[in-house]
């Protein structure tokens, strides 16, 4: 109990997800209760991206999320970090341009877009890039790419 609270300094999503590196650090200790790459998910045409699939292949125990609510979750973090950091430069208030890999088509722009406005921001749109790029958009904000569930106690 505690351990993974965020008086314990992890950034936990309401419904208990751990997101950023402590996700990758618990990831790696809780075989299939990890969630990566959920922006990948959302290109893959043979999946409803907003059931709850992930993490692929988890068995039923495993508390699941959908690549949309994934994505979304990844920019809520994005987002808490820097509204932590610059209290008065919210990023509700500004406008963000999101970066997505070249080969998303249009539906997966569009979720993408769709992610970024359940997590609270304003986009102006996507920018497609040429290369794979570390960054949100924004330059100096690294990408956030995993989020986990911790097992139920």
């Amino acid at each position: 109990p505690g351990e993974l609270s965020a008086g314990a300094g992890f950034l936990l999503a309401d419904d208990g997800a751990v997101l950023g590196e402590a996700a990758r650090v618990l990831g790696a200790k809780s075989q299939g209760r990890l969630v990566t790459s959920a922006k990948s998910w959302l290109s893959h045409t043979a999946v409803d991206h907003t059931a709850p699939i992930l993490p692929w292949g988890s068995d039923e125990s495993v508390f699941k999320v959908s690549p949309l609510a994934a994505s979304a979750s990844y920019l809520q973090h994005v987002r808490t970090v820097w509204e932590q950091r610059f209290p008065d430069a919210p990023l509700a208030r500004q406008t963000i341009v999101v970066t997505v890999p070249a080969s998303f088509d249009e539906s997966a722009r569009s979720l993408t877009l769709e992610a970024a406005k359940l997590a609270g921001l304003a986009t102006c749109g996507c920018w497609k890039s040429r290369r794979p790029s570390a960054t949100t958009g924004c330059g100096a904000m690294p990408a956030v790419s995993s989020l986990a569930w911790p097992a139920a106690a």
